[in-house]
């Protein structure tokens, strides 16, 4: 076969390969309003194309409750080159004599599509359409009075540290709520109960967003922590749940290597694990094998980061064997860390690294082996079929 011939079986098999990109929008004002007969509010949004090539975008607005009342200029972006971030309208207009009594209460969502056109005779195979949905957010109001949870916050600290809370919450309803505070019972790791303490009191006029704070001096020991927010509301009660630590300045040591190589420096890798809620500065370790005694370099620890630090230990005067492992860690300051534990030095021919396949990893290759083959052997045969078809 000639060689032109096999080219074009590589091209053929290149077709099918998907091509998946990605693109984004920005905004100037994030879309979200509330539901009120005559209301009309209007929205720009610059579209972020990624694709390499000049191209259509389609502009369809999903159907959901509420959809009827958006509308968007243009139409359709049309011939979009790869550098250009074009511009597009929504507006979204209630009339003043809509019904809005078989509307539901709450938080609905309107959806305009944007997505990629590619020219039907394009020869770049199969392709992924990609696209993004631009949703603008409406709040249905609700009879009455309506909390809504916006967010909890209590934020992890260190030892010694006051805790502190912020819990914000939003009115969907059409009447005020009047009062709004909150019990915050604190509990460990195995549920006991540590401490309690109460918020200050607000009240939240309808569609309006509002806070309360608590604080409390007693100081917690570091660990996993639970609070519990009790909130009272106009004669109703709403309880919402918030992890959070406690931390020390102590790096945990979580495992480190476990062979060595006999007459050659070796790399001695250990993994560590931040427990403070603050940067550490400067972290480093100190490993010890016999009368061997090395130091790592140093490195910032991020609020509870786990990494690793790397020393190299030179080891042409030990024999094979089990030996004893030291490893203190420090910062500019103090020792914040330390583990004991063995590790085995081997002889040169003694060290076999071996890396585990997953489950499955030999069937899923014979599968697409077998499947490669098949989309070769056809598009082989095709090309046969093609060229005879030619000569004839």
């Amino acid at each position: 076969m000639k060689l032109k011939n096999y080219l074009s079986i590589f091209l053929c098999f290149l077709l099918i390969v998907p091509s998946v990109l990605s693109m984004g929008y920005g905004y100037s004002e994030k879309p979200f309003l509330i539901l009120e007969p005559g209301l009309t509010r209007s929205y720009d949004f610059m579209i972020i194309p990624t694709s390499s090539q000049t191209m259509d975008y389609s502009l369809i607005i999903e159907k959901e409750i509420l959809s009827e009342y958006l509308t968007v200029e243009p139409s359709e972006l049309l011939n979009i080159k790869p550098d250009e971030k074009p511009f597009i309208k929504t507006t979204i207009n209630f009339p003043t004599n809509m019904d809005v009594r078989d509307i539901p209460a709450g938080l609905h969502e309107v959806i305009l599509a944007v997505t990629e056109e590619p020219e039907q005779n394009s020869r770049q195979g199969i392709s992924a359409k990609t696209g993004v949905r631009i949703k603008h957010k409406i709040l249905v109001l609700y009879e009455g009075k309506h909390l809504q949870l916006e967010e909890f916050i209590i934020p992890n600290i260190n030892e010694g540290d006051n805790i502190l809370t912020n819990i914000s919450f939003s009115n969907y309803g059409k009447e005020n709520i009047n009062s709004i505070n909150a019990k915050i019972d604190i509990f460990d790791s195995s549920e006991s109960l540590v401490t309690s303490f109460l918020t200050d009191t607000n009240s939240l006029v309808s569609k309006e967003t509002t806070y309360i704070n608590g604080h409390t001096m007693e100081k917690l020991l570091s660990g996993n922590y639970k609070a519990v927010a009790t909130v009272f509301w106009d004669g109703e009660i709403t309880t919402i749940e918030k992890n959070f630590r406690v931390g020390t300045l102590r790096v945990k040591v979580n495992d480190f290597t476990k062979e060595l190589k006999q007459n050659i420096i070796n790399e001695f890798e250990i993994m560590i694990e931040s427990s403070w809620n603050d940067p550490v500065e400067n972290v480093y370790a100190k490993i010890q094998i016999g009368e061997l005694e090395i130091k790592t370099p140093s490195t910032r620890l991020n609020p509870w980061q786990k990494t690793s630090l790397i020393g190299y230990l030179d080891l042409k005067n030990f024999e094979p064997g089990e030996y004893d492992v030291n490893i203190n860690i420090f910062d500019s300051n103090q020792n914040i860390g330390s583990e004991k534990g063995k590790t085995t030095i081997l002889k040169n021919d003694e060290l076999q690294k071996t890396v585990e396949k997953p489950k499955g990893y030999n069937d899923y290759n014979k599968k697409m082996y077998a499947l490669l083959i098949l989309v070769v052997i056809a598009l082989i045969g095709f090309n046969i079929f093609w060229m005879m078809k030619k000569q004839k």
